[in-house]
């Protein structure tokens, strides 16, 4: 058990080397129900970047559009996104983004796996306090194997994306799982009067 004293030299030291962070946009006055058009965000004077989740599963919202800070004026600010939950089930212009993650055990294969897309202009940005293994020039030096990667993950995933393009890609993809999100939505609607804070219909994953 740490002494209260050097709890409280801890407490000041993670003050120190963490970041300054803003919430550019909420839609909380809603009951997070939608999301925040990009002409309504707020940045910082200087941001390092905006980070975002695209698609969240909690209350099923997923962005209607690609958050293009160009639209505020701010388009050399690079956005991070989280796209766990949908990524590969619709389009995704990529040029949008500086950094793109995503787990692979949602849509592309077993659980172990995470897809990182960046832009190579951020790579080398790295914290000093960021281990090697998550440094992605380190990671793009060594061709995604710096580490032991997951071959069988990694195995999978590639049936899935050999799957994909078989099928078409990305746009038929998207063709597959809209009428599945239609019966959803459909379905999710017809329940509403045992239900409460439903997801706005443009925002609905």
């Amino acid at each position: 058990m740490w002494s209260r004293g050097r709890g409280r030299r801890n407490r000041r030291k993670r003050r120190a080397s963490t970041p300054k962070w803003n919430i550019a946009a909420t839609s909380e006055a809603s009951g997070f129900t939608t999301v925040p058009p990009v002409t309504d965000w707020r940045l910082s004077a200087d941001p390092a970047y905006v980070f975002t989740c695209t698609n969240e599963t909690i209350g099923g919202v997923e962005y209607p559009f690609e958050p293009d800070l160009a639209q505020i004026g701010r388009g050399e600010v690079p956005v991070v996104a989280d796209m766990s939950s949908h990524i590969l089930s619709r389009v995704i212009d990529v040029s949008k983004y500086g950094l793109i993650f995503g787990g692979a055990q949602k849509n592309i294969g077993p659980a172990g796996l995470t897809i990182v897309i960046v832009r190579e202009d951020l790579l080398g940005r790295a914290m000093p306090h960021c281990p090697s293994a998550f440094d992605y020039k380190t990671v793009a030096d060594n061709g995604s194997m710096y580490n032991t990667p997951p071959t069988y993950a990694i195995y999978i995933a590639g049936l899935v994306f050999q799957w994909l393009r078989r099928q078409g890609a990305w746009r038929r993809s998207k063709r597959r799982t809209s009428p599945r999100r239609s019966c959803c939505t459909t379905s999710s609607t017809a329940a509403t009067s045992t239900r409460t804070g439903s997801i706005r219909p443009a925002a609905r994953a």
